[in-house]
Order: structure tokens, then sequence, then C-alpha cells
């Protein structure tokens, strides 16, 4: 909820203090300092960590590294990427925002600080770092991709699809980005388009969650049976009428819900529960402004896609899924 965030590249001034490390040849000709090549191993260390699955490990050597004298902004933006591997995103955005202190024109602590805004549910924060980002460089597709979504769950689904579509031009083809953009495009209600987004993105990822998505934006511009074949497709054949069922009673056809959802229960026991609350709901509500209609119960026998982080987000109980972030850093 995916593409890897990828590392963060610091680059790093070739400084007295840091004569040890490659590529930084003292200038006087003179042995390298010992601190100095000591801060440099420590930071090789952490990034064989971090690597390796071991953000605590990392954390621990970039300490070590700053110990020793190793540049700070390059030290703060090591331990922003660990804390976002780590799943510590409060201190990834502390780490990251120190790391634009430091540094105000790197891009990369710029993302990693709306990664972990998004992912604290600051959604405006992490458009405000996105787009200094993407000011700094236009051509960083990561931020572009992030900025869609954080737009997106901002509730400005306008600005969401416009950063999006310019993701997909500037940046390729992306599964998750075009899935993204179906859920924005069902904000709007331009559900033929929603379709057509979530289409393209199972044709470069297979995924039970946007089949779920295509399944309910097929439903929104009235192609049933079509509907019923991504919800199948999803999470298996009572799901499918579950979804259905609930599909019509959001469209006030009542009738056709009850049916959809006692053929739930017929097929499968287990849905009695849950397509059960739905035929009483069928009867205790009045179906819902068709501007903003609910969505369709999750299948619970589905094993969603895990969101590709920030993202360790849960399954929720209703469809469409949460968007489908970039994941997170190795």
């Amino acid at each position: 909820m995916a593409e890897a965030i990828g590392r963060f590249l610091l680059a790093v001034a070739c400084m007295a203090m840091l004569a040890g490390m490659a590529g930084c040849a003292d200038k006087a000709g003179k042995k390298p300092d010992a601190t100095a090549g000591n801060a440099d191993a420590m930071i090789r260390a952490g990034d064989a960590a971090l690597s390796g699955g071991s953000a605590g490990r990392a954390l621990a050597a970039y300490a070590k590294a700053k110990e020793a004298g190793a540049d700070e902004a390059l030290v703060l933006g090591r331990v922003c990427r660990a804390h976002l591997a780590g799943g510590s995103y409060q201190q990834a955005l502390e780490a990251c925002r120190a790391a634009v202190e430091a540094r105000p024109d790197d891009a990369e602590a710029l993302y990693g600080a709306g990664y972990a805004a998004l992912m604290l549910r600051d959604a405006q924060g992490a458009v405000g770092y996105f787009e200094k980002a993407l000011e700094l460089r236009p051509d960083h597709v990561r931020s572009a991709r992030m900025l869609g979504l954080a737009h997106h769950q901002a509730q400005d689904p306008e600005k969401a699809v416009a950063a999006l579509r310019k993701a997909l031009e500037t940046g390729g083809d992306d599964a998750d980005t075009e899935n993204n953009l179906g859920l924005a495009l069902l904000d709007l209600g331009r559900s033929d388009e929603a379709v057509a987004a979530f289409t393209t993105s199972l044709a470069l990822k297979d995924s039970p969650r946007t089949r779920n998505n295509l399944g309910l934006a097929l439903c929104r511009a009235e192609r049933f049976e079509e509907a019923y074949a991504a919800f199948l497709a999803a999470g298996g054949e009572a799901a499918a009428h579950n979804n259905l069922g609930v599909c019509y009673r959001e469209m006030g056809m009542a009738d056709k819900a009850a049916a959809e959802l006692e053929a739930a229960i017929a097929r499968k026991p287990q849905f009695y529960r849950t397509a059960s609350d739905n035929l009483e709901r069928i009867s205790t509500s009045a179906p819902p402004p068709q501007e903003a209609p609910k969505a369709p119960d999750q299948p619970q026998e589905t094993k969603k896609d895990s969101p590709a982080p920030p993202a360790k987000e849960k399954a929720s109980g209703t469809a469409p899924a949460a968007p489908a972030p970039a994941a997170a850093p190795e």
C-alpha cells in the first residue's frame, strides 16, 4: 500500500572534520582524522543495519556517528529514515523537521516530514511538506504521488485528482497512484472515470482491494452485473452478493438489495450477521443522498493488500479501501 520509498540520499560537504569519509581527501595530504573516520564507519554501520531491517541498531549507530562528529544534517536525515522504517512517525517527523532546519534545500528530508505527517493524520501539514519538496525538485516523483494522496485525505478531491494525474504524467504508470486517483474521482461522483482508473490499476497489479473499489465504481455507474463480477473476484460469492446488496440499498432499490443480502446469507452462514444487519437497515433507514452514498461493506474473508506506507493501515470495515501510499523505507 507497493513501491519502495528508496533511500534518502544526502550530500555531504567535504569538510576537515569529515576528512576520513570516502571522496573527501585532506587538502594538506595529512592522515585522515581517526574521529572523522569513525563517524563515517558508524554511518555505514547504521545504513547496513537499516538495510537489514533493524531500525533500532541503525539508530544506535547513527547516535555514535553524531558523537564522533558526523555532519548534523546527514545524521538527522538518517535518523528520520530509520524512524520511518520503524514506524515511529512522531520521532521521524521531529528528525526530518530538524534536518530541514539544518539544510532547508533537502527535498528528501521534506519528503520524509510529509510522509510522517501523513501517517500522523496531519494531511494538511503533509501537503505543505510535499509541495516544498516539489518546489526544490519538480521531478521528485514520490512527493508528487504522495501530494495527491495527502490532498485526498485532506478531503480535497479536486486537488487530489490534479496532483495524481500530474504524478502519472511525470512519473509513469503506478498501480497505487491509479487506485488513489479512482478513489478521488469517486469522491467527485465521476464514476466512469473512476472505473477507468481502477481498471488501469488492476492491469498493472492485481489487488482484491482495487477490485472491490472497481465494484463500487461500477455500482455507482449502475453497471450492476459488472460490479458483481468485480466483487466476486475481490472476495468470493457470499461477499459479492452482500456488497451488491448494499449497493442496491444505497441507491434506493430495496427489493433487489434484500434479494442479494438473502443470497449472501444462503451461500455463507458466516455472513448472517453482516447481511442481516444490512437487511435491517433497508427497513429502518432511508438511503443516503445520492451525492454522498456510503460504501458497501468490505468482505471479511478477503485478505486485503497492505497499504504501501506511509501506511500500516488496518483493513477498514467498508469499501473503498484506504488509499495506498508508497511503501516505507527499507
